[in-house]
């Protein structure tokens, strides 16, 4: 009614609390879990970073990890500013894939200087890295899929085809080639890496895939 203020959060703006319940969720889970590269457990939401945050503070883990995001925000939106763009004029699908890639790898590289919002989205599908606990750079499909994934939420926002399979193909030189596949199976993008093609097994142990591997995307 009049006079009384919506406390939900403006649908076009990010939020980091919106973020960290949809994006987040879905890629992270609810539930700390050990880490496949080794070292400290992930919190809930994946957290694994505080950056400088203390659980203590929040009231519930979707809080904390929500202020994690924010902090994640905050330096996307900085290396935006220092190309002299604001990172909140991009659709929030856009705003989100590129937030979680950083929330995801500590980075999102050259990101910031692409053309287009198309090309800007076509960067964070070269992110399929991990090291894993004996030092091995490995490529994982799993980070290409949500990469991928990712690219579907902002499709329709950025007039691009949908994602619909990914391939994992083994290089002869012992890196990787994963192929981005739309509906008719032609190639959207390519990533050419020298990382090991690996899926982990449990834990931190892991084997080197030798034949290509291929997953369809939602």
């Amino acid at each position: 009614s009049e006079g009384i203020e919506s406390t939900e959060p403006d649908p076009v703006s990010w939020n980091s609390r919106n973020f960290t319940d949809t994006v987040l969720r879905r890629f992270e889970g609810t539930e700390a879990h050990g880490s496949l590269e080794g070292g400290r457990d992930t919190a809930a939401f994946g957290v694994k970073f505080s950056r400088g945050l203390n659980r203590e503070d929040y009231s519930s883990n979707l809080d904390f990890a929500a202020a994690v995001a924010q902090e994640h925000y905050n330096d996307v939106a900085t290396a935006f500013s220092s190309q002299g763009r604001e990172l909140s004029s991009l659709p929030v699908s856009v705003q989100n894939a590129l937030v979680d890639l950083n929330y995801n790898a500590g980075t999102t590289g050259s990101t910031a200087q692409k053309d287009s919002p198309v090309d800007m989205m076509r960067n964070t599908l070269d992110y399929i890295g991990v090291t894993t606990s004996d030092g091995t750079k490995g490529s994982l499909i799993a980070l290409a899929r949500r990469r991928a994934e990712n690219w579907n939420g902002a499709a329709n926002d950025i007039g691009a085809e949908r994602i619909t399979s990914v391939e994992q193909v083994p290089a002869g030189n012992g890196g990787t080639i994963f192929n981005y596949l739309d509906a008719g199976g032609s190639v959207l993008h390519t990533t050419n890496s020298n990382r090991t093609p690996i899926t982990f097994t449990g834990g931190t142990s892991y084997t080197v895939n030798t034949e290509t591997r291929r997953v369809e995307i939602d």
